[in-house]
């Protein structure tokens, strides 16, 4: 993307590097939480279905 009013140099490079590597490192951390709910979602779920056999009972 373009910088209004002038060329990019050497610092804006190495700023926005540094911006896409944290951006990068926050999409992890997203994923990885994602990824957790998702296990615990699954444990829930094994959880309410044994609860709902023992109900059965």
């Amino acid at each position: 993307m373009p910088i209004k009013g002038g060329n990019m140099n050497q610092n804006d490079f190495q700023t926005l590097t540094q911006l896409l590597e944290k951006r990068i490192e926050i999409q992890k951390e997203i994923h990885q939480s994602q990824q957790r709910q998702l296990r615990t979602l699954g444990h829930l779920k094994v959880v309410r279905e044994f609860s709902r056999s023992i109900d059965l009972f």
